[in-house]
């Protein structure tokens, strides 16, 4: 079983993901939630993930900050940013970091 982790600071978003991923049939996820980088550290305290799917611009510790301490413990893990913005910066920004990939929203 593969474990994915959907952090972003809008409750509705990672629900309704949580919602969507949890609606497909045979689908061999573990899903967990995180509302902040700082909930999501804490989480990869005690847990390996497969995927985290997270936002880039949250408020206290951004995407981008909270996924280079989550490679930093866990380098295998993939990390897909999913993000509002279509911003050159956090792209450039999310393509150094390892196994990574930027989706628009």
């Amino acid at each position: 079983m593969n474990r994915l982790l959907i952090v972003d600071d809008e409750h509705h978003i990672v629900n309704w993901l949580s919602e969507l991923f949890q609606s497909v049939e045979d689908l061999d996820l573990e899903i967990m939630k995180a509302y902040s980088g700082f909930e999501m550290l804490n989480i990869l305290k005690n847990y390996r993930m497969d995927i985290i799917l997270l936002d880039i611009q949250m408020p206290g510790m951004d995407g981008l900050a909270a996924a280079q301490e989550a490679l930093s413990e866990w380098p295998s893990t993939h990390i897909i940013f999913l993000t509002a913005y279509d911003n050159f910066h956090y792209l450039y920004q999310a393509n150094q970091l390892p196994n990574t990939s930027y989706l628009l929203k």
